[in-house]
């Protein structure tokens, strides 16, 4: 629930501890192993690890929340990244986390896009096209995930332009 000092999903960008974002992706796969349960007949197994997933994911809303978004690590409040791992709460269909979340999150990503995008957390200039879309589908309208996509989609015509132009 509560990652150590590890390289993550992002581990070009070093070691973190305490990844809000790495928590997600370790409740979604306790969550995803007691849909995998469940599909086995194993019902017991199932209840056990989806209760353990929904209590993490109850401990992570007290503990990433930072006012209007969430926290890059548990441990840093005034920081924030993409919590692209939330895409497969929709996914899985598993609803571990409030729907809230990932709008707040939506609105923050807008409110910190950039001509390149929305970064992948606060310390980076940077983005990641994959995770940016994954980032973009917790939208839940169309303009927010558009806004969130432009830039990539920017970024591809100019490929296209140039390419053309050689």
């Amino acid at each position: 629930m509560d990652p150590g000092n590890q390289l993550c999903t992002d581990d070009f960008a070093g070691h973190l501890a305490h990844n809000v974002n790495l928590s997600i992706k370790a409740i979604e796969g306790l969550g995803g192993f007691a849909k995998l349960c469940k599909m086995l007949g194993k019902s017991e197994e199932a209840e056990h690890y989806l209760n353990k997933a929904q209590s993490m994911a109850n401990d992570w809303l007290t503990m990433a929340q930072d006012g209007d978004h969430d926290k890059l690590a548990f441990d840093a409040p005034g920081s924030w990244s993409l919590k692209y791992n939330l895409v497969w709460d929709t996914l899985f269909d598993l609803n571990l986390f409030p729907k809230e979340v990932a709008e707040r999150e939506v609105a923050y990503y807008r409110y910190k896009k950039n001509h390149n995008g929305t970064p992948l957390d606060n310390p980076r200039t940077y983005t990641k096209a994959d995770w940016l879309v994954w980032a973009a589908a917790l939208a839940k309208d169309k303009q927010d995930f558009v806004e969130l996509i432009d830039p990539i989609w920017d970024f591809l015509v100019y490929l296209l332009v140039i390419g053309i132009t050689q």
